[in-house]
């Protein structure tokens, strides 16, 4: 019979001695299933080698021979060029690794560091998330779940399962001024969100309305009854936030303490932890989405946020907060004033919901880069940008016949970390508010020249094009007679993209904006994972290349513009702008067209937009316009803003918002003394202290470990109180501080937030360091010295206030 699922996770289990895959989804009528498949067999390749050559070679482990069981010969591509190959097959997956360190001595071992369950995927052209069918029948098996045992299995389509998610939130009851130690803090209440269910568990008992609060007798009742809700809801996915770092584990912990198994996997094993700063939990048959992890890793970049903490990611993505309780209060409530105690359920609960929100929001995003990577989830949401390039290059390479790269030894990475190489080039804008501003970009500039140019690494140098055109500024060519792997697949990207986006144009379906969106982020990252240090198919030649034609093709636009009679503003990578001054827009627009007809292949010029006013300033050091910071506003009056909000790193609220209402005050009313005036009503409101304390909270991120620090500043000082209180602080922690009054140095007179009460803040600190510096420039450009101003001196310069 035929069974058709949709696959969620896999995995592989010995049995018999033998290798058996199993494959975790749902049927089409929503119910479980694990499908299981031998046969399957585990292998590596050795380069340039007969099978006679490897045949007879042996490892021993633990005190049993270890052999190649049987071997076929291939023709194969390895960067460019066709080798003879030998297929070695082996018994045990484990065997590989064990006969790559034997044979690496002699020959020239390839993909023997992929893992057997991610091999099946690549292999077998089966992706996760989508419609899968099995020829075979089923098996009876004691479990959670239905058997079936399979002869062979392969994709139906891309249709995309619709799991069910379960989100979970844990509280710990630890002594105020010291992070939850697992050993010794117990586990108070779990809180849960899911579609149409939600509901909080906790072992002390007190009057309540609350209808989703459950009470049990003890904390080891509580774990117990966590495992019994997962197997109620039977959920696809389980989703927390830090649940890797933090509540997984720690639940581990305390399970342990009672022991108890967290035997939650459909097939009734208990949760598996990794090891090391990256460890995942990993639930058989289940997929645990890590909310915090995939945010991190891959949309971290698109945030204005520099926190990451849930309230921080939830306001910015969701437009919600967490609810606010006193948890210095939680010891004395917990353990005499139980009453109290509702308060901190509905905070659990709602850090439940936010995390089951923030799971879905993202799900259609995960989604699509599990269709374009070819792994599951599980592992597709712990990935960087790395990790998903080199995936997705892992998963087509076998339709060129191409072998895969090893990864590189330590050795090698620290010497491809002492390179570098050249960038974008940046037209540095004259300091000014402008006028009838055009911006043009280059349609997926970097994605766009490797296709073109073709660049890749077994194009670079070849021997039949000696003659080709080098790259500008390099002394490298590419092969014109044959079309290279990696500017294979990405051309395949881009048009993707470009297919999609044309869709979009017609269709507000949300699941086409994810596709697109994750075809983007691995078609950019592609330019930077050949120039990064552990890339299997590292090429720094190729990433020089790229960088100086792109170099090469913004240059030529604004030689191009200027010729033509256009004022170039500013130009950095790919974006030029364009004041029209007596030019017209649909000028521009023949412009840009002139400049396609010139480029080749899938290079393109686009008009991204027309601005009515855009204000740029100068650098602090000098007179010149700084890169990346400028504002602009559009015909409908929305303001797109660059780089002001990261002026400085460390910058308070109170000085962001100062900048971003006054920017808006000149460029939608150009009214420099209505922003004057605002000000002049900030510094007041702080002088009198009349700003909120939160609004003064400065954060800065540790960028390395503490010990690092030669200078100690106010957020290091910070960060050695935390550890003194018992709180971990990695490198990457976000550190909050306010800077009190005082007149030691700032370091000294930085504290916790919640050291701090209201208008204890430093009000002269704050004017000086923070609200004036954001916006001292910005008034400098329409004529003001702020500084003299608010000595006493007014001063402007009113001529020239709008520059022509």
């Amino acid at each position: 019979m035929k069974l058709r699922f949709y696959l969620l996770e896999g995995n592989y289990r010995i049995i018999n001695d033998s290798p058996v895959i199993q494959l975790y989804g749902l049927t089409e009528d929503g119910k479980r299933v694990c499908v299981e498949e031998e046969g399957f067999e585990p292998y590596f390749w050795v380069l340039d080698a007969e099978p006679k050559d490897v045949e007879g070679i042996t490892a021993s482990q633990t005190g049993r021979e270890i052999r190649i069981v049987r071997t076929e010969k291939h023709r194969k591509m390895h960067f460019g060029k066709e080798h003879s190959a030998v297929k070695a097959f082996t018994r045990l997956p484990g065997d590989v690794a064990v006969l790559r360190e034997e044979m690496k001595k002699m020959f020239n071992v390839l993909e023997a560091d992929i893992l057997f369950i991610r091999r099946y995927f690549i292999d077998k052209k089966i992706t996760p998330l989508t419609l899968c069918e099995a020829d075979g029948e089923p098996t009876a098996k004691a479990g959670k779940t239905l058997y079936f045992k399979s002869k062979k299995t392969w994709q139906v389509s891309d249709d995309a399962a619709k799991p069910k998610i379960l989100a979970f939130d844990i509280e710990t009851n630890h002594q105020e001024g010291r992070m939850p130690v697992p050993e010794e803090d117990p586990v108070i209440m779990i809180g849960f969100a899911g579609e149409n269910f939600r509901k909080v568990i906790t072992w002390k008992r007190f009057r309540t309305s609350l209808d989703y609060v459950e009470f049990v007798d003890s904390e080891a009742a509580l774990i117990n009854r966590f495992k019994k809700v997962i197997e109620e809801q039977k959920p696809d996915i389980i989703s927390g936030y830090y649940s890797d770092g933090f509540d997984f584990p720690y639940l581990k912990a305390r399970a342990d303490k009672y022991k108890i198994s967290l035997d939650i996997g459909i097939d009734g094993s208990a949760i598996k932890y990794g090891k090391g700063r990256t460890a995942s939990a990993q639930i058989t048959g289940i997929t645990h989405l890590d909310v915090f992890r995939f945010i991190t890793r891959v949309i971290s970049r698109s945030l204005s946020t520099s926190s990451y903490d849930l309230n921080s990611i939830a306001s910015e993505m969701l437009g919600e907060t967490k609810k606010s309780v006193d948890f210095e209060k939680l010891p004395g409530i917990w353990e005499s004033r139980s009453d109290e105690l509702e308060a901190f359920c509905e905070y659990n609960l709602k850090d439940a919901e936010l995390t089951l929100k923030l799971a879905q929001k993202i799900l259609p995003g995960v989604t699509e880069l599990v269709k374009i990577v070819g792994q599951p989830m599980f592992d597709v949401s712990r990935m960087s940008f790395s990790q998903l390039v080199e995936w997705y290059l892992m998963k087509r390479a076998q339709e060129f016949n191409e072998l895969i790269p090893n990864k590189p030894g330590h050795g090698e990475t620290s010497e491809r970390q002492t390179r570098t190489y050249m960038g974008g080039f940046v037209y540095e804008p004259s300091p000014g508010l402008y006028k009838d501003i055009t911006v043009l970009d280059f349609r997926s500039l970097y994605p766009s020249i490797i296709s073109t140019h073709n660049i890749s690494p077994d194009t670079i140098n070849c021997d039949c094009c000696p003659e080709a055109r080098k790259a500008p500024s390099e002394q490298c060519w590419f092969c014109q007679k044959k079309k290279g792997f990696i500017a294979t697949v990405i051309e395949d990207l881009v048009k993707r993209r470009r297919r999609i986006k044309d869709m979009m144009a017609k269709s507000e379906d949300k699941m086409l904006k994810a596709r697109q969106e994750a075809l983007k982020t691995v078609a950019n990252a592609m330019y930077g994972y050949m120039g990064f240090f552990a890339a299997r198919w590292y090429c720094l030649p190729c990433v020089k290349s790229i960088t100086s034609y792109g170099r090469h093709y913004i240059q030529t636009v604004i030689n191009e513009a200027k010729q033509q009679g256009f004022s170039v503003l500013y130009a950095d990578t790919d974006s030029v702008f364009l004041v029209l001054d007596k030019k017209t827009r649909e000028q521009a627009r023949e412009f840009m067209e002139k400049i396609n007809m010139s480029l080749p292949g899938m290079m393109e010029l686009e008009y991204e937009g027309f601005y009515p006013t855009g204000i740029f300033v100068s650098l602090k050091e000098k007179g010149q316009g700084a890169k990346k910071r400028y504002a602009l506003i559009n015909e409908e009056g929305t303001i797109k803003i660059r780089g002001f909000e990261t002026v400085r790193r460390n910058t308070a609220p109170i000085a962001k918002e100062t900048q971003e209402k006054i920017l808006n005050i000149i460029l939608k009313e150009r009214n420099k003394e209505k922003a004057l005036e605002y000000l002049m009503q900030t510094l007041e409101k702080l002088r009198k202290k009349k700003i909120p304390k939160d609004k003064v909270v400065i954060q800065t991120q540790l960028q390395k470990e503490i010990s690092s620090y030669d200078a100690i500043a106010p957020h290091v000082a910070i960060a050695k109180k935390m550890r003194e209180m018992g709180k971990p602080v990695p490198p990457g922690t976000a550190i909050r501080f306010v800077v009190v009054q005082g007149k030691d140095r700032v370091r000294d007179r930085a504290r916790l937030p919640e050291e701090v009460k209201e208008g204890e803040y430093d009000t002269d600190y704050y004017t000086n360091n923070q609200v004036i510096p954001s916006v001292e420039k910005i008034f400098e450009v329409v004529g003001y010295n702020i500084k003299e101003i608010i000595r006493g001196k007014y001063q402007s310069r009113l001529d020239g206030f709008l520059k022509k």
